[in-house]
C-alpha cells in the first residue's frame, strides 16, 4: 500500500471520526476502528475512487460492541447445556446397573463447577469472550468427564468383584483411591504442556493463546478436584440419603 493512500485512509477516517493504525512495516494492512457497520463500506468507497491503483478490500471485521458479546454468550451457553445433556444420557446409559442416572447428575454438577473456574479466569483476565471461550468451556468437559468416567468406571468393576459386602461409600472411596494417581499424573503432565504454552505466548505476545490456554489449565486444575472429590462425594451423600428415607 503506497503512503499517500495510508494518509488519505487516516484523513478520511478523522473525518468519519473513526481512528486508523497501519502496518509501517510493508504498509500492506491499515487497521480501522468505526462506530457503525456502514462506515466500513463508506470509507472503501471513497478510497477506491481516490487511489484506483490501489485495490482496498475488507479483510475481516470484528465486532465488539456489547451486543454482539450477549449473543456470543447466548450461544455458548446453548452449547454447552447440549454438551451436557449429552453427557448425563451416556453416563446414565453406560453405569445404569450401579445408579448411572445419580452419578451422572452428580457429574454433570461437578462440570459446573470447572465451567465457572474458567469462565471466572477469563472475567479475571479481561478477556474478550470469543472462540477461545466456548474452545475452552468444550474442551474442559470433555477433559474432566473422562477422569470422572474412570472413577465411575472403577467403581462398577469393584462392584462387581466386591459384591453387597461393601457399603457404597466403601466402594467408592476405594475405587477414588485406585484411580487417584493416575487422574493426578495425567493432569500435572497435561498442565505442565499447557503451562510452557502460556509462558511462549506470553514472551512472543501471542494474546490468542494465551486466552486458550491459561483458562483451561485453571480448568484442569479444578477439574482434579471435582473429578476425585465433588462428583464422587456427591453422589455418595445422595446415595445414604435416599437410603436413609427408605428406611
Amino acid at each position: 500500500m503506497k503512503k499517500h493512500a495510508v494518509a488519505l485512509l487516516t484523513a478520511l477516517c478523522v473525518a468519519a471520526g473513526c481512528t486508523a493504525s497501519a502496518d509501517t512495516a510493508k504498509h500492506e494492512r491499515v487497521y480501522v476502528v468505526v462506530n457503525h457497520d456502514g462506515e466500513v463500506q463508506t470509507l472503501l468507497d471513497s478510497l477506491n475512487e481516490s487511489c484506483p491503483d490501489n485495490s482496498f478490500a475488507q479483510l475481516s471485521l470484528s465486532n465488539v460492541s456489547a451486543a454482539m458479546g450477549t449473543k456470543f454468550l447466548q450461544k455458548s451457553l446453548v452449547a454447552v447445556v447440549f454438551a451436557l445433556v449429552l453427557i448425563l444420557a451416556y453416563i446414565a446409559y453406560r453405569f445404569k446397573n450401579i445408579g448411572g442416572l445419580t452419578g451422572g447428575m452428580m457429574a454433570v454438577l461437578a462440570l459446573l463447577n470447572d465451567l465457572m473456574v474458567v469462565f471466572g479466569t477469563f472475567v479475571l483476565l479481561r478477556a474478550p469472550l470469543d472462540g477461545n471461550f466456548i474452545a475452552a468451556m468444550l474442551t474442559i468437559l470433555g477433559y474432566s468427564i473422562n477422569d470422572t468416567v474412570v472413577v465411575y468406571d472403577r467403581i462398577r468393576e469393584n462392584r462387581g468383584l466386591l459384591g453387597k459386602k461393601a457399603s457404597f461409600e466403601e466402594l467408592v472411596n476405594h475405587s477414588v483411591n485406585q484411580s487417584a494417581r493416575r487422574t493426578i499424573i495425567t493432569t500435572v503432565t497435561t498442565v505442565m504442556a499447557l503451562g510452557v504454552m502460556c509462558i511462549v505466548s506470553k514472551l512472543y505476545g501471542l494474546d490468542s493463546i494465551f486466552t486458550f490456554a491459561f483458562p483451561l489449565m485453571m480448568g484442569m486444575l479444578s477439574g482434579v478436584y471435582t473429578s476425585l472429590c465433588v462428583s464422587t462425594s456427591a453422589w455418595v451423600a445422595w446415595s445414604e440419603r435416599k437410603n436413609a428415607k427408605k428406611n
